[in-house]
């Protein structure tokens, strides 16, 4: 009932919490420590994945095509929805050139956020 008590004693909130007055005091990580907790981060979305496909697996699709039809076909609307509106809510336009390397003998490659949509007659 009493929720600053509960947060207290949940493991997720004092390993962040000690993790951040680790961090704040400065003090650093053995290397062995460090190397073993690098490769537990990239080992996160791998694992992450693999529960995900597992999961998958299990799903049956049984009256549930004309759902799976609609959200197929609202993905690509929604994602360049989503694209149109942050290019125009961060101001980006066609126009400004960004360069994608670092040297002069490469061109600048355009940055650009097309949104095709063809409407093909028969």
């Amino acid at each position: 009932m009493f929720v600053p008590l509960d947060l207290s004693r949940n493991t997720i909130i004092l390993a962040i919490g000690f993790g951040l007055a680790w961090r704040l005091a400065r003090l650093g990580l053995n290397p062995t420590v460090d190397r073993i907790i690098e490769m537990l981060a990239q080992a996160g979305s791998p694992a992450a994945l693999i529960a995900l496909g597992i999961n998958l697996f299990r799903f049956e699709a049984k009256g549930e095509k004309l759902d799976i039809l609609v959200m197929c076909a609202l993905k690509p609307l929604a994602i360049s929805a989503a694209a149109f509106g942050l290019a125009k809510l961060l101001g980006l336009h066609r126009s400004r050139p960004a360069s994608s390397c670092c040297s002069r003998r490469c061109r600048p490659a355009p940055t650009r956020i097309t949104l095709r949509f063809s409407i093909s007659g028969w």
